[in-house]
């Protein structure tokens, strides 16, 4: 794995030397290596640094996406599968739910969608499915908010804050 992290390491700095600083464009490049980087340290038992990239990845998604979307709520996920490896089963519990509300919302809008295409589509159905987006939009929005504040200028007290955030999210209060 130690061979893994370095080359996936140098994978990203090299796009951060190519692209200098995340371009939205470009998010997805950065989202999936904070990802790998995650689940690398996942593997060798290294859980801040791995909480630490899952949240980055977490954020690029977001950025990304702007809605709800599956690699967002398998971002969640893995968050979630973290503090409950880790023992941490009140924020696993907030993360796992947080993934299944996106989760519920992309499966009922597909549904939706396909109702719609079926010619099945009722006028109450159109409020729920707009409802549902709405609540799911909202909620990745606030998502956003907080995380966004973690890493938008790398001041000393951010990374305090992004500790905090590693600390909870594994249990060490």
């Amino acid at each position: 794995y130690e061979s893994s992290i370095k080359a996936h390491q140098l994978s990203l700095k090299i796009l951060c030397n190519i692209y200098e600083k995340p371009h939205p464009n470009y998010s997805l490049l950065f989202a999936a290596s904070y990802s790998s980087l995650g689940r690398l340290y996942y593997f060798v038992q290294q859980y801040n640094e791995s909480l630490e990239y899952y949240f980055k990845s977490l954020l690029m998604e977001i950025q990304f996406y702007k809605q709800p979307h599956s690699d967002i709520a398998d971002s969640l996920n893995n968050i979630a599968l973290l503090c409950h490896h880790v023992g941490n089963y009140e924020a696993s519990f907030y993360f796992f739910l947080n993934s299944l509300v996106v989760t519920k919302s992309l499966l009922q809008c597909s549904d939706k969608k396909n109702q719609k295409d079926n010619n099945n589509k009722d006028h109450s159905d159109s409020n729920d499915d707009s409802k549902v987006q709405e609540k799911s939009i909202l909620f990745i929005e606030a998502l956003q908010e907080y995380i966004a504040g973690l890493f938008d200028s790398p001041s000393q007290e951010e990374e305090i804050e992004l500790d905090h955030l590693i600390d909870l999210s594994l249990g060490n209060t």
